[in-house]
C-alpha cells in the first residue's frame, strides 16, 4: 500500500498554476488506514456538493474505495433514503481547450422508487463546464460544455464525457461534477426513494483530460454551410448541409432536434433567448455552429 504525504508547504504556492488535480484519487486529507473512518473521508482537490450546500471543509460520507481502477483508492458516492446524496466537485484554472474527460467508473445497487410506486433504474451523471470571464458583463460565461448519464456497471467501465465549444475562445476555468444519483437532480426527482435506505453507489477512477481533436470539432463554421439570419427570433435557414441538427443550452442539455435537414428551415421560436451550440451530422462529419437566439 502506498503512503500518501501531503506536502502543504510546496502546494500552497502553486495553487495559482493549479490545474485539475488528484484526477486518479490517490491523495487524501490523511492516511485512508486511520481511524476513525469519518475524518479520512475527503479527496484533495473535490469538495462535498448537494442540493443544500457545497463545502471545502466536509468530508463524503464513504471513505476512500480500495478496490481501485488504478493505484490504491478511487472515490465512491451514493445516496441515503430520500433526503442525501454525495455530489463531488472540482473547479481550477485552465488555460487550452480539452476535447474531452474520460475515465473508468462502477455503478451499482442504483434502484429508485418513484411517486407512483414504480421501481426505476438510477443513473450517475459526469458534467464538464469551462468558463471565461467576461470584462463587459462582469460574469463567467459558458464556452464548453460536457455531459454524460452512466447506467449500471458491475465492474470498472470506461466512459467519455465530450466537450462541445460554443467559441474559439480559450477557457480561464475548468468544473467538473460527479453526481450520483437522479434523486434532487431536479423537481421531478425530488420525491424519490432510495430502495434499500442506502444505494446508487458510483465509484470513479483514473480520470484524465484529453487534447485529442478527433473526439470533437472546433467551433469554426464550415466554408460551405451557411446559417441565417443569426441572431434568430423565429426561424433559421441552413444550407449545403443534408443530415441532422442538434441546438445544446449552455449547461449541456439538448434542447432541440432537427432530422433530415435539407437546406430547410429549423424553428427556433420555443428557445428562450441566448447563445446556443447548434451540432450539424452529415455522415461522419461533425460541425458546431454558434446559433444566438434574440
Amino acid at each position: 500500500m502506498k503512503k500518501i504525504i501531503t506536502l502543504t508547504f510546496i502546494a500552497l504556492p502553486l495553487l495559482a498554476l493549479a490545474q485539475l488535480q488528484n484526477m486518479n484519487f490517490e491523495q487524501w486529507k490523511s492516511d485512508p488506514n486511520s481511524t476513525p473512518e469519518w475524518i479520512q473521508n475527503k479527496p484533495d482537490g473535490w469538495i462535498l456538493r448537494n442540493d443544500l450546500f457545497e463545502s471545502e471543509e466536509a468530508t463524503f460520507y464513504y471513505p476512500a474505495e480500495t478496490s481501485a481502477q488504478d493505484g490504491d483508492y478511487a472515490l465512491k458516492l451514493g445516496i441515503w433514503y430520500n433526503y442525501a446524496k454525495d455530489e463531488a466537485k472540482q473547479k481550477a484554472p485552465i488555460s487550452y481547450r480539452p476535447a474531452e474527460l474520460i475515465g473508468y467508473y462502477k455503478y451499482t445497487d442504483n434502484e429508485l422508487l418513484a411517486v407512483n410506486n414504480e421501481i426505476i433504474k438510477d443513473t450517475a451523471r459526469v458534467s464538464v463546464y469551462l468558463t471565461k470571464w467576461n470584462e463587459v458583463l462582469t460574469k463567467n460565461d459558458t464556452i464548453g460544455f460536457g455531459r454524460t448519464d452512466l447506467s449500471e456497471s458491475i465492474s470498472y467501465s470506461g466512459f467519455t464525457c465530450t466537450i462541445n465549444y460554443t467559441s474559439n475562445e480559450i477557457p480561464d476555468n475548468i468544473i467538473v461534477l460527479l453526481d450520483c444519483s437522479k434523486l434532487k437532480r431536479n423537481i421531478e426527482t425530488e420525491a424519490f426513494i432510495c430502495l434499500n435506505n442506502t444505494g446508487s453507489y458510483f465509484t470513479v477512477d483514473n480520470l484524465k483530460l484529453t487534447e485529442n481533436t478527433m473526439g470533437t470539432e472546433d467551433f469554426t463554421p464550415a466554408t460551405t454551410i451557411k446559417l441565417y439570419p443569426n441572431p434568430a427570433k423565429d426561424v433559421v435557414t441552413i444550407t449545403n448541409f443534408s443530415g441532422d441538427a442538434s441546438v445544446y443550452d449552455t449547461t449541456g442539455k439538448l434542447v432541440l432536434t432537427h432530422s433530415n435537414t435539407a437546406n430547410s428551415l429549423l424553428n427556433v421560436q420555443q428557445l428562450q433567448k441566448g447563445v446556443y451550440a447548434l451540432k450539424l451530422s452529415e455522415g461522419g462529419t461533425v460541425t458546431y455552429l454558434k446559433l444566438i437566439k434574440d
